[in-house]
């Protein structure tokens, strides 16, 4: 830490950064990847977390979603503020309702984690029907 002659502003960098770095280990994604799932640039992203400078709020957003935060989440961290309880429980985590059904289960958070992890890079790559389909049309067409 810096002590105790900090800017408000350096404050609410470390927060934000704490809560993005938390969250990040948690759905085990590199910096990169949060990057190219918020739409921005790593640069971007590096001066969101260390500052200095405004956050937009396209940015915020896109954060939000690639960490799977509720909308607001960024200038709330920010701000310092708390999430309101009937907020926090009913914001859901994943906004696919599939994966958001599988952190609700009645299981261990690893568990759970590991179960979405796997989902989530199973729909990354193509199938090997979806493959032979195209390589099809392409010979065919």
């Amino acid at each position: 830490m810096k002590g105790e002659d900090m800017e408000p502003e350096d404050d609410a960098r470390l927060r934000l950064e704490k809560a993005m770095n938390e969250r990040r280990n948690d759905l085990r994604l590199k910096w990169q990847e949060v990057a190219e799932r918020a739409k921005i640039s790593v640069p971007t992203l590096k001066r969101i977390r260390n500052g200095p400078g405004p956050v937009t709020a396209w940015a915020a957003r896109g954060l939000e979603v690639a960490l799977s935060w509720p909308q607001g989440e960024v200038f709330r961290i920010l701000a310092d503020e708390e999430q309101p309880a009937e907020q926090a429980e009913q914001a859901p985590r994943y906004p696919d309702p599939g994966l958001q059904a599988i952190w609700e289960a009645d299981l261990p958070e690893h568990e759970r984690l590991a179960a979405i992890t796997l989902i989530e890079a199973m729909r990354s790559v193509p199938l090997q029907s979806q493959t032979n389909d195209n390589e099809r049309r392409t010979n065919t067409g």
